[in-house]
């Protein structure tokens, strides 16, 4: 195959490579404002198809030679041949570190330039006329700059930022892998952040002649973007809530850019959801099953969003229309298969009946080999904890934060007090009572827990490590993440079931549905409970008419109702250091 002058081939991704003329170097001023002081030209062709890549080499070619002629005022010859470049290893994973420092390099390359020209004017008449015919030209782009940083259009004007073009360089050049979507979104989004960063630089150092880019008067008297967020995020109390509000500010911010609010428009809110829903999320591990970001989580960072600009609206601190009002998350949100991504559901009775036969819960090999069957028993979170889960429906977090004084088994109606506490929060920031029905109490739970009441331990289950990160940082879903869940999930549920777990579709049934199950045994019809009942119990939101009128159904209702409840024909096995 015959090679082609300036066509170059990285990792199978073709791009445009050719030197810098050394009439343009020349002339250091233009060769900075054209080429950003780059002494080779390189532009992906962002295509792996190489007669795709020939096409868009022709464009490329073009503009690299009206950008010469910019500078030099003439057609460039073609002096350069460049080579093939064959793969260089393994691609560098993007991180957080280098979409900051590819923000600092943009805004550092944007602001330089002027910087000199701003120096470079103090030297004579011609360095000042040259100074303000670029102030000129700033000025006449002032608008197409400001709609490709900010508004996110595009244009195919060479002396323009083309945000794509440049992420897709960087990309090439570091040897980044941004095979994803999401990846490359990041990119892109630390790109323009740098570039308006940039100008908004080159603005401050041109304040007194006027900077093209500065707001006016009327813009300024709106609070900036992130200080509307913050107003919002400190009226919340909730550390996930807090935490949600803070990523999805931080991903706007980063998007958009800190401006006035009175420049942020529903094209910006609709560009965010374009870029949050063409991530993939999951494949952590071979067991995860990778998939785009769902339609119920778009629409959570939409209405976040929105809540934010309205509480500033609503305690009259803005006098602007809610820029995330009316969208539809749905044109936005990619759906995943319902083979790989199955609904959840609870654990049927004969599923609970082969889980509790696994040698967690009859004795397994070892201390050490807990899944092969032996005569060892384990008697702590391995056994207790699905137990527990099975008879309470209590959460993963709510277990894992569980302190043994909120175990109120000698009680004259013994119960569980589910509540926030140092270790963890509740989902909804709400106590409640739950009994402890005698099927628990049966198998010797309550004796277990006098036992950890006497070793003087806080937490109920302390061999179950508890979050990295502070309680007050993480809240009560992170103990879902606790390697007790994950053992349960990966190990338990596909070996007991013969459910496979290898990253093509996600599990119908996990440990969650355990809570699930528990209130589906409440709802039998020999049980005959109230709904209220169960949603009590269960920490789930009764009816508008039961909130306003009957409130919170005490223990000593719920208890006496409960206690017998149990599944029809389930053996536990019972540890025998608690018989």
């Amino acid at each position: 195959m015959a090679q082609v002058q300036h066509l170059s081939i990285r990792q199978g991704v073709y791009y445009y490579a050719r030197r810098v003329p050394s009439e343009v170097l020349d002339r250091p001023t233009m060769h900075d404002a054209i080429f950003d002081g780059k002494a080779m030209y390189r532009v992906s062709l962002r295509t792996k198809d190489r007669s795709l890549a020939l096409q868009r080499f022709q464009q490329e070619d073009a503009k690299f030679c009206a950008k010469v002629a910019l500078v030099i005022g003439s057609r460039v010859s073609e002096p350069v041949i460049s080579s093939e470049v064959g793969p260089r290893g393994v691609p560098r994973q993007l991180t957080a570190g280098i979409l900051n420092q590819v923000e600092a390099d943009l805004a550092e390359s944007s602001f330089r330039r002027w910087r000199r020209l701003h120096a470079v004017a103090e030297l004579g008449e011609r360095e000042r006329e040259e100074f303000q015919r670029e102030m000129d030209l700033r000025e006449q782009e002032a608008e197409s700059i400001r709609a490709i940083l900010i508004d996110g259009e595009v244009s195919r004007d060479p002396r323009l930022p083309d945000i794509a073009d440049a992420a897709a360089r960087i990309a090439i050049e570091n040897n980044l892998d941004v095979n994803s979507a999401g990846a490359m979104a990041a990119l892109r989004s630390a790109v323009r952040k740098g570039m308006l960063a940039g100008e908004r630089r080159v603005d401050e150092l041109l304040r007194n002649g006027a900077g093209s880019l500065v707001q006016s008067e009327e813009q300024a008297s709106f609070p900036k973007l992130q200080e509307v967020i913050d107003v919002y995020m400190a009226s919340k109390d909730r550390p996930r809530t807090i935490a949600e509000i803070r990523e999805v500010g931080s991903a706007l911010v980063a998007l958009v850019g800190n401006v006035s609010v009175a420049d942020v428009k529903s094209s910006h809110i609709r560009n965010f959801l374009k870029g949050q829903a063409a991530r993939q999320v999951g494949g952590k591990d071979p067991q995860s099953v990778v998939r785009p970001l769902s339609r119920a989580t778009l629409q959570k960072k939409l209405a976040l969003i929105r809540a934010a600009f309205a509480y500033s609206i609503e305690r009259d601190e803005l006098q602007i229309a809610n820029p995330a009002s009316g969208i539809d998350v749905t044109v936005f949100a990619q759906t995943a298969s319902t083979a790989a991504m199955p609904d959840k559901r609870p654990f049927s009775l004969g599923e609970l009946q082969k889980i509790f036969a696994h040698p967690w819960f009859t004795g397994c090999a070892s201390v050490r080999d807990i899944y092969a069957p032996g005569s060892h028993r384990l008697d702590g979170m391995h056994y207790w904890v699905p137990v527990v889960a099975a008879l309470t429906g209590m959460r993963a977090g709510e277990l894992g934060g569980l302190r043994v004084d909120e175990v109120a088994f000698d009680d004259q109606y013994p119960h569980i007090v589910v509540q926030s506490n140092e270790f963890r929060p509740t989902k909804t920031g709400k106590s409640r009572r739950v009994p402890i029905l005698d099927a628990l109490a049966e198998i010797g739970f309550c004796d277990w827990v006098e036992n950890a009441r006497r070793s003087g331990r806080a937490r109920l289950f302390d061999d179950w490590l508890p979050p990295r990160k502070a309680a007050s940082t993480t809240g009560e879903a992170s103990w879902s993440n606790g390697a007790v869940i994950r053992a349960f999930n990966r190990n338990v549920v596909p070996t007991t079931l013969q459910k496979a777990a290898d990253g093509r579709a996600r599990l119908d049934v996990t440990f969650h549905s355990f809570r699930g199950a528990f209130k589906s045994m409440l709802g039998l019809q020999r049980h005959a409970l109230p709904s209220n009942f169960i949603n009590e119990v269960i920490g789930h939101a009764k009816s508008a008419l039961d909130e306003r009128y009957v409130g919170v159904i005490p223990i000593d209702e719920t208890y006496p109702a409960m206690k017998a409840c149990a599944y029809s024909g389930l053996t536990l096995p019972r540890l025998p250091t608690v018989a």
